[in-house]
């Protein structure tokens, strides 16, 4: 089962098209969704959980983001397969190292308690995801 569509890899790479006609092309594309979903499914059997995930809503949600990060970045990848690491662009970058994060939180991450968006507290959130402390300091003023 794959996490995401071809429209959800779109919404990362919003300058581009894939057809059948473009490099690469759409169904080269869902071949990356699928690789990136298989790779997913491969990391959370070794965390003890049923593959393909369809439950709960909120894990589902974040598979589908990383899904779509993992294959956008395979796909911007793909478009200039010859030029190195050198010639990356910076949002081919971005896109890899983001997708790398995402999937180190997988690995080490408390899944019962997988914080999908550390972004929703604000500005002062933790830049380890350590589940066992506490999410607001004692001296926290608000």
């Amino acid at each position: 089962m794959a996490y995401c569509v071809l429209d959800d890899v779109k919404a990362l790479n919003p300058n581009r098209v894939y057809s059948a006609d473009t490099k690469p092309t759409a169904t080269q594309v869902a071949g990356f969704i699928d690789h990136i979903s298989a790779q997913l499914d491969v990391i959370l059997r070794g965390r003890g959980l049923a593959v393909p995930v369809t439950q709960p809503t909120d894990l589902l949600a974040y598979l589908k983001f990383v899904c779509a990060l993992g294959a956008a970045s395979l796909a911007e990848e793909a478009m200039f397969p010859t030029a190195g690491d050198a010639a990356k662009s910076a949002h081919t970058t971005r896109l890899q190292e983001r997708y790398q994060a995402e999937l180190e939180q997988l690995r080490k991450a408390n899944l019962s308690t997988l914080r999908i968006s550390p972004f929703s507290y604000g500005s002062e959130y933790p830049t380890e995801y350590d589940e066992g402390l506490p999410k607001f300091k004692h001296d926290k003023v608000f």
